[in-house]
């Protein structure tokens, strides 16, 4: 059933992370309000009785004294060993004076509720924080008093520098309004605030120490909307002519009210098992993380490396509970391994499998069956705490159905993403209420630039194409950020009473040498190591020049498979390879750089095809020659051949490589090797000639030049 109605989101955004003392709110001594403005944070100095309050102003000497006071019960929370602690904000009788004091460590049993009006009796202790009482009892005395805590204006008149005797005192700020961003880089953060009419009132600099929680606090603070209210807890220091309310804990720093709300997206695409740079970029998410945050992953995540590889993914896959991604959107590398590989990987994370126009297919019959919800799921929903809710569509690009071994994904294929994305954003706003929809589409701008996904989400994520790009296209923009964690993408956008006001794009450049290892990950990354034992080391060979990636490689690979099939006593006419992921270079060559050259685990067959289509195969792969005479379009040749190319079927699942039929004879094989795909025949081929020459696999080698198929040979 639609609900054609809109979501109403009332509350406050929470930090639930206490940190360490790195923030501090920076307010002009010399600021003044008009007579009689209520005056909430300041902490009452003279004594009084102690059956009204505590009294603050203790030596050391009498800082152990049991003290009784009351007040309201603000916030609770709950400790690691069941306890619970509170902070409570107390109004002097007399004076009006509000100020806030935190309860530690509360064992009882009795019923806590934010607004409850309490009575406080217990030991007052001060740490580096400030002043709180520990171990409490705590006896309920009804609803509060002195009214709601919530609703003061603005924040009162501070002490004066000459009332220095104030530094350390522990108070609350129940309201203050954030204004422009003034300025914002590595070392901090400053914020221009305002008393909420627009005048310049005071200055929010957060200080970046070198501590994990300041990293959290200037992450959180960096997502908060302009235009915002926040209150604040925290101890008065005096330096010179300011006066510094220093924030000591992530949970004292609480938006209050907000029209404007905003999330940062950020993203990766084709990290192709990268996995040395996993550690550091796990540190780069973890610091950009907070409550208001999403992070996306689109795909082509696992394939690509021996340490990633050799695992199938699972190292890697683990990584998303660390870094906290929100989606993953399967590309089509990610099939690379067959769909049992998938659905295994899919049971070790929380993160959200997606993809929206993945179907069922029956191979026979040409047609599509119904969703593929064993694999994925269409879209996920995220609810911030500020109240905003994302929804997250994930499509794979149609085409890339082409770009996978056939036989891997004889019972899926792949439906025309538009439709579905559009149906799918309307369901996510009319019926899930979702204030924001994003798009993650492992596909390329040019893919899914269209009228009718522009004018269906408000982001899209893209991949698959290796391109560092963003645009815009009507009002929603577009990015992908390169491969291989070259950058991480960002799009910030703000919604103001339900409508998208702003959207921000931007391509961070990732530099891993940037940032510290994050521990947890570096250890999982070297527990896969250890069950390598040193292989990706394995010295194969030496070469005298550079192979590359798209002629020196796969003629490589060519002339390892030709010289297999015939050890196997295969009498072949050819050997043909298309082109490898990355070149070798001159130097050592090692198991661990041809595995990045060659990092795809297709097996080889021997089979017999048809002249017209070899001659035409030939002019997009490399080969290896072992027939002296020509090639005719009219004849029957035997070759040896990836099932990548045999294999190919277009998009609608027919074998378009070799359309007039072939006939396998059979596969290379190895003694007690289950697949003997072609990067390790091409090892077994280096490890036996110890040097290579690369100009034996140049076109001037008659057995590599693919232009002189047509014409008989001498070699």
């Amino acid at each position: 059933m639609k609900l054609n109605k809109k979501r109403v989101t009332i509350g406050f955004v929470t930090f639930l992370t206490f940190a360490a003392t790195i923030g501090a709110l920076w307010l002009p001594a010399s600021m003044s309000f008009g007579e009689g403005a209520p005056d909430p944070c300041l902490l009452v100095q003279e004594e009084i009785e102690l059956s009204d309050f505590i009294s603050i102003g203790l030596s050391e000497s009498e800082s152990k004294t049991v003290r009784k006071t009351t007040g309201t019960i603000t916030r609770i929370l709950k400790n690691d060993d069941q306890s619970r602690s509170f902070y409570i904000e107390r109004l002097h009788p007399s004076s009006r004076k509000r100020s806030a004091l935190k309860i530690k460590n509360y064992q009882g049993e009795a019923s806590l509720s934010i607004g409850d009006y309490v009575s406080i009796e217990g030991t007052l202790l001060k740490d580096s924080s400030g002043y709180y009482v520990n171990d409490p009892v705590v006896f309920p005395k009804g609803q509060n008093r002195y009214g709601k805590v919530e609703g003061v204006e603005c924040l009162s008149i501070l002490p004066q520098k000459e009332n220095a005797q104030m530094d350390g005192l522990f108070v609350f700020a129940p309201k203050f309004f954030l204004g422009n961003i003034v300025s914002s880089n590595d070392e901090g953060c400053i914020y221009s605030a305002t008393n909420g009419n627009g005048d310049p009132f005071y200055k929010i600099l957060f200080d970046a120490s070198n501590t994990e929680e300041t990293v959290k606090i200037l992450s959180k603070v960096r997502s908060m909307s302009k235009d915002t209210y926040f209150k604040a807890y925290g101890n008065l220091e005096q330096t010179g002519e300011e006066t510094l309310l220093r924030v000591s804990s992530l949970d004292d720093l609480t938006c209050v009210a907000s029209s404007k709300k905003k999330v940062e997206v950020y993203a990766i695409n084709d990290f192709h098992g990268a996995t040395s740079k996993i550690a550091s970029l796990t540190t780069f998410f973890k610091e950009k993380k907070n409550e208001n945050t999403v992070f996306i992953n689109s795909g082509d995540m696992w394939q690509g490396s021996i340490l990633s590889n050799t695992n199938r993914g699972e190292l890697l896959t683990k990584s998303f509970d660390e870094i906290g991604f929100d989606a993953f959107t399967l590309g089509n590398h990610e099939f690379d391994w067959g769909l049992d590989y998938i659905k295994k990987n899919k049971g070790l994370t929380a993160t959200s499998f997606l993809g929206a126009n993945i179907y069922n297919w029956e191979q026979e019959t040409k047609k599509y069956g119904g969703f593929a919800d064993d694999l994925v799921n269409p879209y996920v929903v995220k609810d911030l705490d500020n109240g905003l809710r994302v929804g997250i569509i994930g499509i794979i690009g149609q085409k890339q159905i082409t770009s996978i071994t056939s036989s891997l994904v004889s019972t899926v294929n792949f439906k025309d993403p538009t439709p579905i994305v559009a149906s799918l954003a309307k369901e996510l706003r009319d019926e899930r209420a979702c204030d924001v929809v994003l798009l993650s589409a492992h596909a390329g701008q040019s893919d899914v630039q269209n009228p009718t996904i522009a004018s269906s989400v408000d982001a899209v994520f893209c991949a698959h194409t290796h391109q560092a790009e963003e645009s815009v296209y009507g009002s929603i923009p577009y990015i992908q950020g390169g491969s291989y964690g070259a950058y991480v993408s960002k799009v910030s956008i703000t919604v103001d009473n339900g409508n998208i006001t702003e959207r921000n794009k931007e391509n961070i450049s990732f530099n891993a040498s940037s940032y510290q290892d994050d521990v947890a990950m570096k250890e999982l990354v070297a527990s896969y190591e250890k069950e390598l034992s040193g292989a990706e080391s394995e010295l194969l060979a030496t070469s005298d020049g550079n192979l590359s990636y798209n002629l020196g490689v796969p003629r490589l690979a060519s002339s390892a498979m030709a010289m297999e099939a015939i050890e196997e006593g295969y009498a072949i006419d050819l050997a043909m390879c298309n082109k490898a992921r990355s070149s070798l270079y001159g130097g050592s060559i090692t198991y661990g750089s041809l595995y990045s050259a060659l990092p795809f685990d297709n097996i080889v067959y021997i089979a017999e095809v048809s002249g017209k289509d070899l001659l035409n195969e030939a002019q997009y792969n490399q080969i290896y020659r072992l027939r002296e005479g020509s090639f005719e379009g009219s004849g029957q040749y035997t070759i040896a051949v990836l099932d990548y190319l045999l294999l190919h079927q277009d998009m609608d699942r027919v074998y378009d490589y070799f359309p007039s039929g072939f006939a396998i004879k059979g596969a290379l094989t190895k003694e007690g090797e289950e697949i003997f795909n072609y990067r390790d025949i091409t090892a077994d081929f280096l490890r036996e000639k110890k040097s290579l020459s690369a100009s034996s696999y140049s076109s001037n080698n008659s057995r590599n030049n693919t232009r002189l198929l047509s014409q008989s040979v001498s070699f």
